[in-house]
């Protein structure tokens, strides 16, 4: 691979690696401690309408949409 594809193919990397952070553990715990803090039960819709909750799925949003421009420009 030439250096740019390399180069491209690691800002993949990282941005599907804050993807991952960002989903299977950022927000997660975002959406447990708005449900002890609310004492909601474990899955409760309610924490979707809790305005922290909502930034940390906007966020995550975000990180998929700068990782599906970046693989559409491509190297």
């Amino acid at each position: 691979m030439s250096r740019r594809e390399d180069a491209h193919a690691e800002v993949v990397r990282l941005l599907e690696a804050a993807r991952a952070e960002a989903a299977g553990n950022w927000c997660d715990l975002v959406c447990q401690d708005v449900e002890h803090r609310l004492g909601l039960c474990a899955g409760d819709e309610k924490a979707l309408d809790d305005p922290e909750y909502g930034a940390a799925l906007d966020a995550l949003r975000a990180i998929l949409a700068v990782l599906d421009y970046v693989r559409r420009i491509g190297a």
